[in-house]
């Protein structure tokens, strides 16, 4: 990846890219992929880009098992403390519909969580790679469980970017990640 940046056939500005950044940075037509949420879908749609661009599963390191994401972020819970549990069971219970499901998957291009709505034949209408989705989600990996993640997450961030743009060597790169992870994990 390195490599990439310094060769130029990445910009290097992919440094810096956030999610919007990086679908901007796609659309301005200089580059020919991106890796992104499903949501990116219903708003390349909504440009001139639209039916000139697909969808495919993240590909495997060595080619020959399959690629996979990462779970996590979209998970709904009441409080221990909330002062209305009862109106967010409800509001749970909304979300999680397959009303709802559907919903996001046609209007938002978000992943369902429920099942029924990959195959919805108006969610495939408007998401047509609603079942190659479903099958990534279903391959995907939970993210470790740790009582450090965040800083063990900070240790491979800080460390990989540095190698990106060239301020440290991968070999003193990695070494200096393992020592900060082996901390973290020795600080619980």
């Amino acid at each position: 990846m390195a490599e990439g940046i310094k060769n130029g056939s990445a910009d290097r500005g992919v440094l810096t890219y956030e999610e919007n950044a990086t679908r901007l940075a796609y659309e301005s037509g200089k580059f020919g992929y991106q890796r992104n949420w499903p949501n990116v879908y219903g708003q390349l749609n909504a440009t001139p880009l639209k039916g000139t661009f697909g969808v495919a599963p993240l590909p495997s390191f060595d080619g020959s098992s399959k690629g996979s994401g990462v779970l996590g972020g979209w998970n709904l819970a009441i409080s221990a403390f909330s002062s209305n549990p009862a109106a967010a069971v409800a509001f749970i219970n909304f979300e999680s519909s397959p009303e709802w499901q559907k919903h996001v998957a046609m209007d938002y291009s978000q992943a369902p969580a429920g099942e029924a709505a990959y195959s919805d034949p108006d969610v495939l209408a408007k998401m047509p790679f609603a079942q190659e989705l479903l099958v990534s989600v279903k391959g995907s990996k939970p993210r470790p469980v740790s009582p450090v993640y965040a800083q063990i997450s900070e240790a491979i961030n800080k460390n990989v970017y540095s190698v990106l743009a060239g301020t440290a060597g991968t070999e003193d790169a990695v070494k200096k990640m393992a020592d900060q992870i082996k901390s973290a994990q020795a600080s619980f």
